[in-house]
């Protein structure tokens, strides 16, 4: 008889055991999750939020405003790119059809 043991871990706020598949993963944390389970950690992240919100959002807008003109940039680019790249596949198409009605 084989039994199948899934390890636990104990979350450091509220004290309580959950499998280890509960927790949400980390790459510094041990056993690569995080030392919260995520009800805790969902608790948290919603205080330090409700706390820090002001700065929060002054933060976002002064990026947005930093990197709008990059962003608008790239997607330009993006935008002539696939255009080209449609504009050479109808060619191709149109060659295609062209030679398939003359056989």
């Amino acid at each position: 008889m084989q039994l199948n043991h899934i390890p636990t871990r104990i979350c450091s706020e509220c004290k309580r055991t959950f499998p280890i598949t509960d927790y949400h993963k980390s790459k510094t944390g041990k056993h690569n999750t995080h030392a919260q389970c995520p009800e805790c950690r969902s608790k948290k992240y919603k205080k330090y939020y409700a706390k820090a919100k002001v700065a929060i959002r002054k933060q976002q807008k002064k990026s947005y405003k930093k990197n709008r003109p990059d962003r608008l940039l790239k997607k330009k680019e993006q935008y002539q790119i696939k255009k080209e790249l449609e504009r050479v596949d109808a060619r191709k198409n149109a060659v295609k059809n062209f030679f398939n009605e003359e056989i």
